[in-house]
């Protein structure tokens, strides 16, 4: 058995970067990283 499998490679082109400008921590920053990475849930299978 190969360590590559053709069958279970996947395209996910996706990518999300939250930063604070001025380094401060936020509950909203999260709450935006959160629901970023939901809307990204069909990407790579």
């Amino acid at each position: 058995m190969a360590l590559y499998n053709r069958q279970a490679v996947k395209d996910n082109c996706g990518f999300g970067l939250m930063a604070h400008l001025e380094g401060e921590a936020s509950h909203k920053l999260v709450r935006t990283a959160i629901a970023s990475l939901a809307r990204m849930a069909h990407r790579g299978g």
